[in-house]
């Protein structure tokens, strides 16, 4: 009986810091940022703390690097294997920055 206990209490922290990990990761890459643009070489993706073969967060690269001191990457944190994402591009769409896919209405090369 102690040993599940032990095993349960151990399990309910774990899953509290996992969770507090997810979710203090997801403010960061929410953070409100500035995603105007004028060109597509305005928009940049946000960083992550881990690898991605694509961001749906573009900011203006003006608050790349406010958006690098604000991430915090706990070193506990598990990246998945990311694998690939379909083509596209970041562009800047309607004077905001997105990432747009080949199979979107907006998708084009980038200017």
């Amino acid at each position: 009986m102690k040993r599940t206990a032990v095993f349960l209490i151990g399990l309910t922290v774990i899953s509290a810091l996992a969770a507090k990990t997810h979710t203090e990761i997801k403010i960061l890459r929410t953070a409100p940022y500035n995603t105007s643009c004028e060109s597509d070489t305005d928009c940049v993706p946000a960083p992550g703390c881990c690898p991605a073969p694509c961001t749906s967060l573009v900011i203006n690269k003006g608050e790349l690097e406010k958006a690098k001191a604000a991430m915090h990457c706990p070193k506990e944190a598990k990246c998945p294997n990311t694998g690939s994402c379909q083509t596209h591009e970041y562009l800047c769409v309607r004077k905001t920055c997105k990432l747009v896919f080949s199979k979107d209405k907006d998708f084009r090369p980038r200017k």
